[in-house]
């Protein structure tokens, strides 16, 4: 699932919930650009963080310089937990 298809879901259970959805994504990429080496490393280089309220993680890699961060998925959990694996491949 990704962004867009979450914000289309959330939508159809409540308009409030896919704001909410969207607000946490935002405050979740605002962390990563100020602190982009605080969330760990699950695989070579690839970093995750997890959003609180909802089964989401955002996968990323720093670049060598850490001036650029690169979303790689933003994936639920629940739907499909290895997914962020396939990005590493």
């Amino acid at each position: 699932m990704d962004v867009a298809a979450a914000i289309e879901w959330y939508s159809a259970i409540d308009r409030k919930l896919a704001l909410d959805f969207l607000d946490e994504l935002d405050a979740g990429l605002r962390l990563l650009q100020t602190y982009p080496m605080a969330f760990p490393i699950v695989h070579l280089d690839l970093r995750i963080f997890v959003l609180k309220r909802f089964l989401f993680k955002v996968v990323y890699l720093v670049n060598i310089d850490d001036t650029e961060i690169v979303i790689q998925s933003v994936t639920h959990d629940k739907r499909n937990p290895a997914r962020w694996q396939d990005v590493a491949k």
